[in-house]
C-alpha cells in the first residue's frame, strides 16, 4: 500500500487508458506500470525526489515507494546544498535489508513508512515526519467518497508535485483509477487550455490560483461549465474568490478542506452548484455537504 496494487489492477484492466498527463505528455496505465517497474533496480531504500513536474516524476515516485522503500519529496527550488544535506541524513537512517534485488512493483506492509515529509524551509534543515502506507490508504477511502471522485473524472492540480496538496492528489487518482493532470509550472492560460481541450472535470488548487483562473476566465470567456468539482485547500477560501468561482464554474460543487501533511484530511465542507455561501457559515446548514452526516469533522488515524 498505498496505491501500487491499484496501478497493477488498472494496467491489467485498462492498459490503454490515460493515467497521468504533464504538460501534454501522456502516460497510459500500462506505460506507468512498466516505467515504474523498470526503475526499481536503480531505486534504493530511501529516495529523494527534488524535481519539477513531469510524467517521469510519477513513475519514479511509484518505484520509490515499492516494497519497504521510502521516499522524501523536496521542493526543487530549495538550495542544492540543502538537498544534499537532507539526502545524506536520510541515507544514514536507512535500515539494512529494506530493499531486495527480487523486489517487485508491490505495496509494502500497511504499517510501514513509505513517505518522509519535511516542513518547508530554505536555509535550515526542515523537520521530518513520516507517514505509513495504511494512513494514506485510509485517507484515500475517505476523500474519494467525500469528494465523489469517479474514474471518468479528469483531475487537474496545476501546482508543484513537491507540495503535499498536489502529491496527494496524484496518489489519490492513481488509487481511484482516475486520470491526473498537472503542468510543468502554473500558468493561467495553460490551465484554461486544459479545461477547454482536455475535458478537465475537477480542479485541486489553492484559493489564489482559483481567483486568478475564475476572474480571468470570466473576462476571457473561458467556458468552465464542464467542471464538476473544485477543491480548495492551503488557505481560507474568501468571499470574493468563491463568488468568482461560482460564476465561472456554475456546475461545480466547491469544497474547502483543512488538512495537514502529518495528518491528511482533518475537516471539510462542500457547497453544491447553485447554492450561495458566505465563508465561515456553520456547516450544520443543510445547504452544505458535510464531511460526515453527524459532524463536519473527521479525523483519520496517522
Amino acid at each position: 500500500m498505498p496505491f501500487l496494487d491499484r496501478i497493477q489492477r488498472w494496467a491489467e484492466e485498462r492498459p490503454h487508458d490515460t493515467a497521468v498527463v504533464v504538460a501534454g505528455r501522456r502516460l497510459r496505465w500500462a506505460e506507468l506500470r512498466d516505467a515504474a517497474a523498470a526503475a526499481l533496480p536503480e531505486t534504493g531504500a530511501v529516495t529523494v525526489l527534488a524535481e519539477a513536474n513531469s510524467v517521469d516524476f510519477a513513475a519514479r515516485f511509484a518505484a520509490a515507494v515499492a516494497g519497504r522503500r521510502q521516499c522524501a519529496v523536496l521542493d526543487p527550488t530549495w538550495p542544492e546544498s540543502l538537498h544534499q544535506e537532507i539526502a545524506q541524513r536520510l541515507a544514514e537512517s536507512a535500515k539494512p535489508g529494506m530493499v531486495s534485488a527480487a523486489d517487485a512493483l508491490a505495496d509494502g506492509p500497511p504499517d510501514s513508512t513509505f513517505l518522509i515529509g519535511l516542513t518547508s524551509g530554505t536555509t535550515s534543515v526542515p523537520k521530518a515526519f513520516t507517514r505509513s502506507r495504511q494512513s494514506w490508504r485510509q485517507s484515500f477511502d475517505a476523500s474519494v467518497a467525500f469528494f465523489g471522485l469517479a474514474q471518468d473524472d479528469v483531475t487537474l492540480a496545476p501546482g508543484p508535485l513537491s507540495a503535499s496538496l498536489n502529491l496527494y492528489a496524484l496518489a489519490e487518482c492513481l488509487y481511484a483509477g482516475s486520470e491526473f493532470q498537472t503542468l510543468e509550472s502554473f500558468d493561467v492560460g495553460d490551465v484554461h487550455a486544459a479545461i477547454t481541450h482536455d475535458g478537465v472535470t475537477r480542479l485541486i488548487l489553492v484559493p489564489t490560483m482559483l481567483r486568478l483562473l475564475s476572474e480571468r476566465g470570466l473576462t476571457g470567456g473561458v467556458d468552465a461549465s464542464g467542471i464538476r468539482t473544485i477543491i480548495c485547500a492551503g488557505s481560507k477560501l474568501d468571499a470574493r474568490t468563491l463568488e468568482a468561482a461560482r460564476r465561472w464554474a456554475p456546475n461545480a460543487t466547491i469544497f474547502e478542506y483543512y488538512g495537514a501533511s502529518e495528518l491528511s484530511f482533518v475537516s471539510g465542507v462542500g457547497l453544491a452548484a447553485g447554492s450561495s455561501w458566505t465563508p465561515g457559515e456553520q456547516a450544520s446548514d443543510p445547504r452544505f455537504r458535510a464531511w460526515t452526516s453527524k459532524s463536519w469533522t473527521i479525523r483519520v488515524p496517522k
